[in-house]
């Protein structure tokens, strides 16, 4: 029998999986702003991408048959951002600096979104919190949007600390 630590890692690593192949299709260098908020993924609300999202993403991904390139570890070139929604002030800085990959609300592109994460209150970083991946034509444009963030919640999922990103860092996805 699985356990449910096993059973969440092998959640995350499929809606990981389905995120590099969707955006790897998707991202253009010259749209940071655009390219990956696809109209058919819009969430309602980031709470919404843990259902709802992920499995349009899922279903049009097979509609399209398109092949996972490689196992979720792999993150081809991309890395792992956690966005902490409730922390936000709003001040439009990693917007522009990012040439719009963040929103005015410091969220990256919704098509990039991997995993809501809740209930770890206490930890090194803001909770809730969302994990999305960026793609490796997008790492300079978020790393100037996370450097000016003036509350810091955005972060690279490597430089913080919390349960789910240390079970990450031992299956080797960060």
């Amino acid at each position: 029998m699985a356990t449910e630590s096993a059973i969440l890692a092998s959640a995350f690593e499929e809606r990981l999986g389905e995120a590099i192949a969707w955006c790897a299709a998707r991202a253009v260098q010259g749209d940071p702003a655009g390219s990956l908020r696809s109209a058919a993924l819009r969430p309602a609300a980031i709470e919404d991408h843990g259902s709802r999202s992920a499995s349009r993403r899922s279903e049009a991904l097979r509609q399209e048959t398109a092949p996972l390139t490689s196992p979720a570890h792999d993150l081809q070139g991309g890395r792992l951002l956690l966005f902490a929604p409730q922390a936000t002030v709003w001040d439009g800085a990693s917007a522009s600096v990012s040439k719009g990959f963040f929103d005015v609300a410091d969220a990256p592109p919704w098509d990039t979104w991997v995993w809501v994460v809740t209930g770890e209150e206490g930890t090194a970083f803001y909770s809730p919190y969302l994990i999305a991946w960026v793609p490796p034509i997008f790492l300079e444009l978020a790393d100037a949007g996370i450097r000016v963030s003036p509350v810091n919640n955005v972060a690279w999922a490597k430089d913080v600390e919390t349960a789910t990103v240390r079970q990450l860092r031992v299956l080797g996805i960060t």
